[in-house]
């Protein structure tokens, strides 16, 4: 499967290029865009996005239809690791957070070097090293 967002998130079948789900202004506030979209990689149906205007962080469970609301921090980025057993989110505030996926909270915090908002983020050498780069 394969997901474009913008103002409209699509999931799409990349078997045979058809759009299996869409989600409207009922997810996405027409205020705003998604901005970073990332699959959780353990074949699972989950997804987590962040918005840009309001920095929210959404995850999305696709077999239920349900969306809950992971952070209100101004974020950037985010990016679940090889495993799925954790997520990393960056944002504005010069932060990079780690996520415990299972139990819902913060594992670890990095600040910025330079004091300045991190803008990507993503995992390398399975769940060793989480990379997080600034303006």
């Amino acid at each position: 499967m394969l997901a474009t967002c913008s103002n409209i998130l699509q999931i799409w079948d990349s078997q045979n290029y058809s759009v299996v789900k869409e989600f409207g202004h009922d997810h996405v506030p027409s205020t705003d865009i998604i901005k970073s979209i990332d699959w959780k990689k353990d074949n699972s149906n989950y997804l987590v996005f962040t918005y840009k205007q309001t920095g929210r962080v959404q995850l999305y469970d696709l077999q239920k239809n349900k969306s809950v609301e992971l952070s209100t921090t101004k974020a950037q980025c985010c990016s679940f690791s090889t495993s799925g057993k954790y997520l990393s989110i960056t944002d504005e505030d010069c932060h990079a957070q780690i996520w415990d996926v299972n139990s819902g909270r913060i594992a670890q915090t990095f600040n910025s070097v330079d004091q300045t908002p991190m803008e990507c983020v993503c995992w390398g050498n399975g769940d060793s090293y989480v990379a997080a780069g600034t303006r």
